[in-house]
């Protein structure tokens, strides 16, 4: 059974793109049904459980680390856990229960250092774990009114950007952890998923208001989108590698693209319920690996080795 909205804001996590690899198929985290989920990016097409067992339950964030391999966030227990980044095979506990003091992992992304940030909605900060043996390492961002971390998105430049769903406004933080302004608030509420698209604008996701807002970097609106019959308290988003946007409709459990330029609605990429997903939270694209360094040589030797087109790195 779901939870009313009021009870579940705290179990929300915000999907994160996949940088320096290839766009493969489209992984969702399915809060209740307590598993990933795999789909075609494209079709939207199910293919089957990516990742489950092992005590995985109430799955929030999840992202790719620089080892290629998955990382999923339980949100009731702020266990994070790793798992093979092709197969889905379980590799064990990367970040033990109520470490930090934090009880629920909400959105998750592996930062320019190579650490992993995590939303401890519970505590309203961003905590950093070692990004090679998850160790914790310090609080990175807290305060100046943040309540209900839930979404984050790097820049280009290191700037961190935090969904606060209790505060009703996105955070922003430099690469020191210093804050530098908020962005929203006024009549939408409930910011859960942040985004940077391709024109460095801010994208941000009002689960209560059903909204997509976006800001410039300056604090100024520009614009606001998916605002449609369809849309019903969206949590995550992801930039395909079409350049369109994916949200997640929580309260229909499907997955919902728009033109990420435009803000038109495409259609449902994946159907109510497809696959058995029950509370859709947050993305992923599967990684598929690259041609080993002898082959690259090889190939680009004889001139016949062309750039692979990747996603971009927010």
């Amino acid at each position: 059974m779901k939870f009313t909205l009021a009870a579940a804001i705290f179990g929300w996590g915000i999907g994160l793109s996949v940088c320096g690899a290839d766009a493969g198929d489209l992984l969702v985290s399915s809060r209740f049904s307590n598993n990933v989920l795999r789909y075609d990016r494209q079709s939207g097409a199910f293919k089957g459980v990516f990742a489950s067992g092992n005590g995985l339950a109430n799955p929030n964030g999840i992202a790719y680390g620089p080892d290629g391999n998955l990382y999923v966030g339980l949100g009731d227990t702020g266990r994070i856990m790793k798992f093979q980044g092709q197969t889905g095979a379980y590799l064990g506990n990367f970040v033990n229960s109520n470490v930090a003091g934090f009880s629920g992992c909400r959105g998750m992304v592996f930062g320019p250092d190579g650490h992993l940030y995590v939303a401890g909605a519970n505590i309203n900060s961003v905590l950093r774990f070692d990004g090679a043996n998850g160790a914790f390492k310090d609080v990175f961002a807290s305060g100046n009114g943040m309540v209900g971390t839930v979404g984050l998105t790097f820049a280009s430049n290191g700037d961190l950007y935090v969904g606060a769903a209790l505060s009703n406004a996105a955070y922003r933080f430099n690469s020191s952890g210093q804050f530098i302004r908020t962005y929203g608030g006024g009549s939408l509420s409930n910011v859960t998923g942040v985004l940077l698209d391709s024109q460095n604008r801010l994208i941000t996701a009002y689960s209560v208001s059903n909204r997509i807002q976006r800001y410039n970097l300056n604090g100024t609106t520009a614009g606001s989108f998916g605002v449609t019959g369809f849309l019903n308290t969206p949590i995550g988003m992801i930039l395909d590698p079409d350049g369109n946007l994916l949200v997640g409709s929580f309260g229909t459990d499907s997955v919902l693209k728009y033109n990420a330029t435009t803000g038109a609605f495409i259609g449902t990429l994946i159907s109510s319920g497809s696959g058995g997903l029950d509370g859709t939270h947050n993305f992923a694209f599967v990684q598929v690996p690259g041609p080993s360094p002898i082959a690259t040589a090889l190939f680009a030797g004889l001139g016949t080795f062309s750039r692979r087109r990747r996603v971009s790195c927010q």
